[in-house]
């Protein structure tokens, strides 16, 4: 992660969680319903989503009234395909959604409990299997600050606590 990145990164936390979402997606239709994909699509599929919501709003197609429709899937595309904004989007929404249910139902360590899944520059991603069957993923930056993180699962609402000074 750059120096940009983590300045931006840092500033974020002196907000609220909501303020926060608000500044990265300021729409009350989160982008994955936009696009018509899970929260759990790869970087194919959101491509792909986005080509045909594109086709469906462009105003050359749909006419000038179409515009905004179009520069609304544009803007959830590029949030989407932008790993690093992407993670942060999905972090504060998940953090969101904890603080409006606020119950951990357990608490983790990264190094122990968390298979590395896949390892790219300046990030890596967890994942740990829920009771339930789903996942819980987390993904940690290059010079992460935070040594404690929230993440729910992606098919249920258990939430558990992860903490990252153990990985």
């Amino acid at each position: 992660m750059n120096r940009t990145h983590q300045n931006v990164f840092l500033s974020f936390f002196t907000l609220t969680v909501m303020s926060q979402l608000e500044l990265l997606w300021p729409h009350p239709t989160s982008p994955y319903v936009l696009l018509g994909i899970s929260e759990r699509a790869d970087i194919g599929e959101i491509r792909g989503a986005f080509k045909r919501r594109a086709l469906e709003t462009h105003p050359d197609k749909c006419g000038p009234t179409a515009g905004e429709s179009f520069l609304l899937v544009k803007e959830a595309a590029t949030l989407l395909l932008d790993p690093y904004q992407r993670s942060q989007y999905d972090q504060l929404r998940l953090q969101t959604t904890v603080r409006l249910t606020g119950e951990v139902s357990d608490s983790y360590r990264l190094g122990e409990d968390f298979d590395l899944t896949a390892e790219e520059t300046g990030y890596q991603v967890y994942q740990r299997e829920c009771r339930c069957g789903g996942l819980y993923e987390v993904i940690v930056f290059e010079g992460e600050k935070r040594t404690v993180v929230r993440c729910e699962c992606d098919c249920c609402s258990l939430t558990v606590e992860v903490d990252l000074s153990a990985s």
